[in-house]
């Protein structure tokens, strides 16, 4: 690979075609692949990118663009067509994770994620969470299970692409993708696990429009470790 543009070496072409290949990738909206990552503001503040383009003596050429706050690295394989393609190909992949390792943590202390990205082995978006609403919390209080626990769990036996909440016992299921215990929801409400439930303990039904008020803030708290169980499973 050769240096096009970059912040901390120095260029390896003449100062024309460097201008030339600059303005062509900056004009690119559609990049053969990309990995991006956000910025808490919502703020896309990364960027790696191949493109490809056709070189003033027509031949097919390939690059690699990354961009962050602070720096610009934009790279041209050596060689042209498919040979070049495989070494640039290479170098996004390299770049991607290289980049990986160092996306630290946000501000609510949980492991950063890609933007988009179509690396394999690499943390890239997550899927959509799912909602949770009070009838997760009747299926959790009535639940048989010993020490039941709602949790987040992967569709399709754990190898989908989706996710889903399930009610299941606490000991089959592991602690970082637990949103909410029964124990502690029965301890927030302040109730003796008493009532009209499985083997004499509180059911759903038992509760009052207090109860609704706690268990409704028990179940906003939920929601809220919905994004680091998913970051566990995906």
């Amino acid at each position: 690979m050769r240096n096009i543009a970059s912040t901390n070496a120095g260029v390896e072409v003449a100062e024309e075609y460097a201008e030339y290949v600059v303005e062509l990738v900056d004009a690119d909206r559609s990049p053969v692949r990309a990995t991006t990552t956000m910025s808490a503001d919502g703020q896309i503040d990364t960027w790696i990118r191949l493109h490809t383009y056709t070189a003033p003596d027509g031949v097919t050429r390939w690059a690699v663009d990354y961009t962050d706050c602070n720096s610009r690295e934009l790279e041209e394989a050596d060689e042209p067509g498919e040979v070049g393609r495989a070494e640039a190909e290479a170098r996004y992949e390299h770049h991607v994770r290289e980049s990986a390792n160092l996306l630290g943590v946000d501000r609510e202390g949980i492991d950063r994620r890609f933007h988009t990205t179509d690396v394999d082995g690499v943390p890239g978006p997550l899927p959509d969470l799912p909602e949770l609403t009070y009838d997760h919390l009747e299926q959790l209080i009535d639940s048989p299970a010993e020490d039941p626990v709602l949790h987040l769990e992967r569709t399709e036996d754990g190898e989908g692409d989706e996710l889903a909440v399930a009610v299941g016992p606490a000991a089959q299921v592991p602690s970082a993708v637990v949103l909410l215990s029964r124990r502690d929801l029965i301890q927030e409400l302040g109730r003796p696990d008493t009532g009209s439930g499985t083997a004499g303990r509180l059911a759903y039904a038992d509760l009052d429009e207090d109860d609704d008020v706690v268990a409704g803030h028990a179940l906003r708290e939920a929601e809220e470790r919905r994004r680091a169980a998913a970051g566990v499973l995906f």
